[in-house]
């Protein structure tokens, strides 16, 4: 797969992680980058089970990771972390990163994937409402407070 000089993937969730595995798969050979806003690189969100909280790989840190390290070097996917695009220069193809820095190689083509995040609830509530900002698997809850 040719013509594309680098792909930018704005947004560190599962579709980024994703589109990158299928550019590689397909083919692709240019430049990948991933900036994620968070401060890990992309991983799997599960659905919070007993079983899934009680498992015994739960505990390691790299189990949910979508983009393990390994990966990433055998691919030659860059992945920026704890950073987030400001803005883009479609005469360019930079993108410019909120630490000031910009996307290398320019001549990018941009595909955001930002996704969403949690928000709190505007209003009042009798009944406890709990968010959780998940970084790896060692950091799910085992229990609710209460």
């Amino acid at each position: 797969m040719t013509g594309l000089a680098s792909v930018v993937l704005v947004g560190g969730g599962q579709v980024s992680a994703v589109a990158a595995r299928t550019l590689r798969r397909r083919g692709y050979d240019g430049a990948i980058v991933v900036i994620c806003g968070e401060p890990h690189h992309p991983y799997q969100r599960p659905p919070l089970s007993k079983e899934y909280l009680t498992a015994a790989d739960a505990a390691d840190a790299t189990a949910l990771d979508l983009l393990p390290e390994a990966w990433l070097q055998d691919n030659a996917v860059e992945v920026r972390v704890d950073v987030r695009a400001v803005k883009v220069s479609p005469a360019d193809g930079c993108v410019v990163l909120s630490d000031g820095w910009p996307v290398t190689p320019p001549m990018a083509t941009v595909v955001p994937l930002t996704g969403a995040l949690n928000c709190q609830c505007p209003f009042p509530s009798t009944k406890p409402l709990f968010t959780f900002p998940v970084t790896n698997s060692t950091s799910l809850p085992r229990e609710l407070p209460m």
